[in-house]
């Protein structure tokens, strides 16, 4: 990292400091001359200059203007690297891919090393943007990695793993400490690799998949039966009954419930389904 450089908090800046987590995250990747690549977070390069030897074309997002003019010296006499100057929570996926003529190439993939502040909406945007990336490797706060890969029945197992697992099948990849970053962060951070499913995992409508989960999740205490009230009943006994019927246990709460299940229930209710709620209760649904 160039001495001249002060990290800035206001951006989430840590930096990867071993090669050996870098070279497992272009291996997870698995990208080559075929592909065009999009890199959220390039930092000072460490990830993005031994990337742009293998691949067909690499578009690097940053934030920090000091950091694209060290990238754009670095990569001026390579013609298949852009640095975007932009917020990535702004930036306009298509419109890079447009610009870029990422048509010409026949893979597409997504890489980086996420700020832990920006985590969700960041991934909620990759996985909702409707684009046909292959995968999206990242390196992310540990405890989130293992939420989104976690199996229904895992203490871990949330709103957050549904909604991921809706999109992409997902893969802890490794565990990587935080002496490994400059500056070191307060946690450690993790590779997972989210490769995008061709279709949905569940055959149900979208919204009202989502909705049945949300409220599902809002009172993470509370049974399946009782945060259902409302949406599949007007009291307890009423919604005990319909989930008795379709061979769910109305004692069991969300975190044991498959992505099939949750299915079974929103086909179930049909018509209109009450949009979820979120409460103070909530804080893991409201970050997505």
């Amino acid at each position: 990292m160039p001495e001249m450089l002060n990290l800035k908090k206001v951006f989430g800046q840590n930096f990867i400091q071993s090669s050996e987590v870098i070279n497992d995250i272009i291996g997870t990747l698995g990208a080559d001359e075929n592909t065009f690549v999009i890199e959220i977070g390039p930092g000072a390069g460490a990830l993005t200059i031994p990337l742009a030897d293998q691949v067909g074309h690499l578009a690097a997002i940053e934030i920090d203007r000091r950091l694209v003019k060290l990238l754009r010296d670095t990569f001026k006499d390579n013609p298949k690297v852009r640095i975007v100057f932009d917020d990535v929570l702004q930036v306009d996926f298509k419109e890079i891919l447009e610009h870029e003529h990422a048509e010409d190439f026949p893979k597409l993939k997504i890489v980086g090393n996420i700020p832990y502040n920006i985590t969700s909406p960041i991934i909620t945007e990759v996985l909702e943007s409707g684009i046909p990336f292959e995968n999206f490797t990242l390196m992310i706060q540990k405890e989130v990695a293992e939420r989104i890969c976690a199996a229904p029945g895992s203490r871990k197992y949330g709103y957050m793993s549904v909604f991921v697992q809706y999109y992409t099948e997902t893969e802890y990849i490794r565990t990587v400490g935080r002496e490994l970053f400059l500056p070191t962060p307060n946690v450690d951070s993790a590779v997972v690799n989210l490769t995008f499913r061709k279709e949905p995992p569940v055959d149900c409508d979208k919204e009202k998949f989502f909705n049945v989960v949300k409220q599902s999740f809002a009172h993470k205490r509370k049974t399946l039966a009782n945060n259902l009230i409302g949406m599949a009943g007007s009291d307890k006994q009423s919604v005990s009954a319909f989930l008795t019927g379709l061979g769910i246990e109305p004692k069991r709460r969300a975190e044991t419930l498959s992505l099939e299940e949750f299915a079974k229930i929103a086909n179930a209710l049909g018509g209109e389904i009450k949009k979820a709620e979120t409460t103070n209760d909530s804080s893991e649904i409201s970050k997505w």
